[in-house]
């Protein structure tokens, strides 16, 4: 019997070294004579045919960014892509030798640390007593609930604009077109499967980040037990995530945010391991394929991925008291493959032009006193948006739970500043949803210090009993908020994305009314809500004007009105579309909403 097990392993590790061998070889042949033949293909590619191709996958029908010009630019950026991958896989094949025989040494090492980490996992779960598991389902439930409530809620600009130019159009568009932020591709994609299996109702796009904001409740448990050492204070930070307002506006928010902070959650998690363990390549992985993951949903993940870096490195210089070349050199790998995941993942966004969105967003000239306001000011709202909607004896405790959990673990917070460094770099001070992962981490230090505080005032009972009380605890937070968040009308919006909840009733009434004689206009941000309802009522894009689209005078035209907004009142709309000299009758209001209505322009006597 131990012999023909013995028999089996060597067998099945023989598969995997010619498995490594064909990979060394054959994998950058195969390459090799791809980027031969799409090098033809460019060769060959017309501009002509090219674009008639784009303009039947496009939406509107037309792909009007693509010049003759930026096509010729493209083919350029291409042949460099190709002439690149070309001189590395002839590289590989050069060094395949000694290649095979590192990846022969770290495949062996790997399957090692991770048979020892599933070991590891499958003691902690052997060791978990029920009621902690019954605990952590309870917070968890609780968290569903109002993230669920609020998933099928009318849709805002920022997702409508994300399904009509990106979820809405071929993989190829989706992967490849980044002409604008809005593109979180990895989330584009996941939103795409989703509306594919399911339609493209409004909880279909949002599915992917209520997955992830739902994750985030057992995440945090696990991150803070694996930052403060307790499983205490990974429920309590469990409980502060499943009812915080700002975690379930984007967990019900058609955007990559909630994957930004679900990745850093792993990203931190494996950043605490390897500080311990620095030569685990099973943690390395997820490390490596968590900040990746998360540069493919928003480039901004270079944010928790340098605060993650700064903490890594503290913990050992402060454990070593100097950093070794090796572990120094572990991390640079690292991030030389992430780098290498993230420039091949945007390839085709880079190749197409969007080097300039990446580039030029949020950059800005500013002097440092007006970065410095502006900074105070991200602070401020920052603060406001972890502790949303909170009265003020318990902003009180958070603010004190948050300095209780820093003084514990000074590192992880004072890394926090690495980011102010960037931001000084970047010369910007930005939106408060980008450090929506800050938010996560500000609630699992809260967690932390809670913990801390609750240990030191029982200090006088069993392990068991503080863990029973701070459970309780946990649960009243985690329950509390969601019977809040419930009984309200509509979800928190806190970040002012744009809300249009009378669109779906005000394409109802346009229904049957409107078509390419006899467009509607509206302004930004109405206008993707709008767009949105409308085709899902099959009515014809060429129907709906935005601002700058009235070239014309049409016999009818129907004007929406969203007094929310500034660029969306009448008297805007009909100057800046130039109506006033259109027209010469008074607009009639048909239609009311309030406070959306809805107006006609019309110079016949009907």
């Amino acid at each position: 019997m131990q012999d023909d097990r013995t028999s089996a392993n060597q067998a099945r590790h023989g598969q995997q070294h010619r498995l490594l061998r064909l990979l060394v070889t054959r994998l950058p042949l195969a390459v090799i004579v791809l980027c031969a033949s799409a090098a033809v293909a460019l060769a060959l590619a017309d501009y002509g045919a090219v674009k008639q191709w784009l303009d039947g996958l496009s939406a509107d029908g037309s792909m009007d960014a693509l010049s003759a010009a930026k096509f010729e630019a493209i083919k350029r950026a291409a042949y460099a892509c190709l002439a690149a991958t070309w001189i590395l896989s002839a590289g590989i094949i050069l060094l395949r030798e000694r290649i095979y025989g590192r990846l022969a040494e770290n495949t062996e090492a790997f399957r090692s640390d991770l048979a020892a980490e599933l070991r590891r996992l499958r003691d902690n779960l052997a060791g978990t007593p029920a009621a902690l598991a019954l605990t952590l389902a309870v917070i968890i439930l609780a968290g569903v609930i109002p993230r669920l409530y609020y998933l099928n809620v009318p849709i805002r600009y920022d997702e409508a604009y994300t399904y009509l130019n990106y979820v809405s159009r071929p993989a190829l568009i989706t992967l490849s077109l980044y002409d604008a932020p809005n593109n979180h591709i990895l989330y584009s994609l996941c939103a795409k499967l989703s509306a594919a299996l399911f339609g493209p109702q409004e909880w279909a796009l949002r599915l992917p980040a209520f997955i992830a904001g739902v994750l985030l409740i057992p995440g945090a448990y696990l991150l803070g037990r694996a930052v403060f050492g307790s499983r205490g204070a990974g429920l309590l930070a469990a409980g502060a995530v499943s009812g915080s307002a700002y975690l379930i506006e984007y967990a019900i928010n058609a955007r990559g945010y909630s994957f930004i902070c679900l990745f850093t959650v792993f990203l931190l998690i494996a950043a605490d391991r390897l500080a311990q363990s620095n030569r685990n390549l099973c943690w390395w992985a997820v490390f490596v394929l968590s900040a990746a993951a998360g540069m493919a949903s928003l480039p901004i993940m270079v944010y928790p991925l340098a605060l993650a870096c700064v903490w890594l490195t503290a913990r050992r210089i402060s454990s070593e008291r100097n950093i070794a070349w090796g572990s120094l050199k572990r991390l640079l790998t690292a991030l030389a493959m992430i780098v290498v995941i993230t420039l091949l993942w945007y390839t085709p966004a880079l190749i197409t032009g969007g080097s300039e969105t990446m580039l030029q967003r949020g950059l800005a000239e500013k002097d440092f006193w007006s970065w410095l306001a502006e900074i105070q000011v991200l602070a401020g709202r920052f603060f406001v948006s972890a502790n949303a909607y909170l009265p003020g004896w318990a902003l009180w405790i958070s603010a004190m739970a948050v300095g209780i959990g820093t003084l514990r673990r000074p590192l992880l917070s004072g890394s926090v500043l690495v980011l102010v460094a960037l931001f000084y770099v970047q010369h910007v001070a930005p939106f408060a949803r980008v450090l929506l992962f800050l938010v996560l981490l500000y609630l699992v230090v809260a967690g932390g210090g809670i913990a801390a505080a609750l240990d030191f005032a029982c200090r006088k009972l069993s392990s068991s009993r503080q863990l029973a009380i701070a459970a309780a605890v946990a649960l009243v937070i985690a329950c509390a908020q969601s019977a809040a968040w419930t009984v309200k009308d509509y979800p928190p919006d806190m970040d002012n994305t744009f809300r249009f909840p009378e669109a779906g009733s005000v394409a109802g009434f346009l229904d049957g009314r409107i078509s390419a004689k006899t467009p509607v206009l509206t302004g930004v941000p109405s206008d993707n809500p709008l767009i949105y309802y409308g085709l899902e009522r099959n009515l014809e894009r060429m129907s709906f004007l935005s601002l700058g689209m009235v070239t014309e005078k049409f016999d009818s035209l129907w004007v929406v009105v969203n007094e929310r907004d500034y660029k969306c009142t009448l008297p805007v709309l009909t100057v800046d579309n130039g109506l006033d000299t259109l027209y010469r009758s008074q607009p009639r209001m048909i239609k009311s909403f309030e406070p959306v209505r809805i107006y006609l322009f019309s110079d016949s006597k009907q």
